[in-house]
C-alpha cells in the first residue's frame, strides 16, 4: 500500500472517530451536560413569592431536661438532635463522652449509646447525618468514617473511607453506593486573585468500591484574603457559603454562593431541578457592617483551639449589596428551607431566623421565622437546641410546625 493511500484511510479512521463522538455526545442525557456545564448552561427566571405574610409558624411543644437519677441523660456538648418515625428523639452529645442520647416523645430519657475511642461503634467527634428506616446514620470526620447503629442502639457496622477531608457522608444501601459532602478551599486561580482563599461544596457519589461516579461542585465563593509575602490575615469577607442538604427520598440540594439559586439533585446525581429566588440585592448599611463585624468576631472568639492573633483586628469585608442566605435543609416531604443570614431588623423583635420556603413543586411559598437556625426538619417537626440566657445551656426543644396563610397546609 502507497504511502498516500495509507495517510488516506488514516484521515477517513479518524473522521469516523471523531463523528461518532460527536453522535455519542449529543446522544447523551441533558442532565449530565448541565452537571458538568453547571450555571452556565441555566436559563432561569427568578420566581417571587406567594404570600407576602409568614406562612408557617413554629409552636414548642417540647423541651427535654437531664433526669439528675439518670447520669446517661446529662449533656455535655450536644451538637446534633434528629426524630426518627415514632417520634423518639435522638442528641448527639460530641464532648468527651461522645454518645448518642435518646429521649422518648415525651422527653424521658430511655437510653444512651457509642463512646469515645477509635474502635468499632466509638467516635472522636460524633454527628447524626440521618435516623431513619430504624437506623440511626453516623459520621465522624476525624475517623473519616460512617457508623450505623440500629435505633434500640445495636451496633449494625462501620465503613470506613479512604480520602480524609470529608464533611459529611452517608450509605445508600439499596444503591449500594456513598455520598460525600465536603467543603473545599483554595487560593485563587488568577493573578488578580492569588492573594486570596475561596470555598466551594462538592458532592461525590461512590460506588461499593469507592471509585467516583460523579462529582458534583458549587460556585466558589471568596472568604479570606492575606498577604503573600508572611501569609498573615489581612481581610475576611462576609459572604454566604454554598451548602448541601441531603434527604434518602428527595436526593440533595445545594445552594450556589451568593447567587440566589438552589439546585436540586436526585440520588443518582442528575440535576433535576435549578430554583432562582427573585431576592433583590440588599444595600449594606454601616449599622448592618458594625453589628455583623461584633458578631463574626465573637464567633471566632469562642472558636475550640484558635492561633493566636490570627483574626484580631482584621478587617471584614462586605459586598455593596447582595443577598442575604446561609444555610439549606430538605425535609422527607420534600420541602425546602433556605435560611437567611442573621436579619438584625427580625432578631430585634424576637422573631428568630429568617427563612424561605420552596414546595416540593418547586413553588417559592414565602417567608417564615424559625425559633433557632440550626436545627432539622422532621414528620412535620422542628427540632432544634434553644440556649438558656441565664445559664448559656444548649436546651433540646421540639416545635410543630403549622400553616398560618389561609388555602396552605403543611406537608400537603
Amino acid at each position: 500500500m502507497s504511502r498516500s493511500k495509507l495517510l488516506k484511510n488514516l484521515l477517513l479512521i479518524a473522521g469516523c472517530l471523531i463523528l461518532a463522538y460527536f453522535l455519542y455526545q449529543k446522544a447523551k442525557p441533558d442532565q449530565a451536560a448541565e452537571i458538568v456545564e453547571g450555571l452556565t448552561s441555566a436559563h432561569l427566571e427568578p420566581i417571587g413569592p406567594k404570600y407576602s405574610e409568614p406562612v408557617f409558624v413554629f409552636e414548642e411543644i417540647l423541651t427535654i431536661e437531664a433526669d439528675p437519677s439518670e447520669p446517661g441523660s446529662m449533656l455535655m456538648y450536644p451538637t446534633d438532635i434528629d426524630l426518627d418515625n415514632d417520634g423518639y428523639i435522638y442528641i448527639a452529645d460530641s464532648g468527651d463522652i461522645q454518645k448518642i442520647v435518646v429521649f422518648t416523645p415525651e422527653g424521658t430519657y430511655e437510653r444512651s449509646f457509642g463512646g469515645y475511642g477509635s474502635g468499632p461503634g466509638e467516635f472522636q467527634n460524633l454527628s447524626i447525618t440521618s435516623v431513619d428506616n430504624g437506623v440511626v446514620h453516623l459520621f465522624d470526620p476525624n475517623l473519616h468514617r460512617m457508623t450505623r447503629y440500629s435505633c434500640s442502639g445495636r451496633f449494625i457496622d462501620v465503613t470506613a473511607l479512604r480520602t480524609g477531608g470529608t464533611d459529611r457522608a452517608i450509605l445508600l444501601p439499596d444503591l449500594n453506593q456513598v455520598l460525600t459532602i465536603r467543603r473545599i478551599r483554595g487560593r485563587g486561580n488568577n493573578r488578580n486573585e492569588e492573594d486570596s482563599f475561596f470555598v466551594r461544596a462538592k458532592v461525590t457519589i461512590l460506588d461499593s468500591g469507592q471509585t467516583e461516579i460523579i462529582s458534583i461542585e458549587s460556585n466558589p465563593v471568596r472568604y479570606m484574603a492575606f498577604n503573600k509575602k508572611d501569609r498573615s490575615v489581612q481581610a475576611l469577607y462576609f459572604a454566604p457559603f454554598p451548602n448541601v442538604a441531603f434527604s434518602q427520598q428527595y436526593g440533595f440540594v445545594m445552594t450556589t454562593g451568593a447567587q440566589p439559586v438552589v439546585n436540586q439533585y436526585d440520588r443518582s446525581g442528575y440535576l433535576s431541578r435549578k430554583i432562582m429566588l427573585d431576592l433583590p440585592l440588599e444595600p449594606v448599611t454601616q449599622a448592618d457592617r458594625t453589628r455583623t463585624t461584633e458578631y463574626v468576631k465573637a464567633r471566632l472568639a469562642n472558636v475550640r483551639n484558635p492561633e493566636p492573633g490570627r483574626y484580631e483586628n482584621r478587617e471584614l469585608l462586605f459586598a455593596e449589596q447582595q443577598a442575604y442566605w446561609r444555610d439549606i435543609r430538605i425535609d422527607e416531604y420534600g420541602y425546602i428551607w433556605l435560611k437567611r443570614f442573621w436579619d438584625f431588623d427580625v432578631l430585634d423583635q424576637g422573631l428568630g431566623t429568617t427563612c424561605y420556603v420552596i414546595h416540593p413543586n418547586g413553588e417559592w411559598l414565602g417567608t417564615c421565622y424559625l425559633p433557632n437556625a440550626s436545627g432539622s426538619f422532621f414528620n412535620g417537626k422542628y427540632v432544634t437546641f434553644i440556649t438558656d440566657e441565664e445559664s448559656g445551656e444548649k436546651i433540646p426543644t421540639i416545635f410543630n410546625i403549622r400553616a398560618s396563610v389561609e388555602g396552605l397546609t403543611y406537608p400537603n
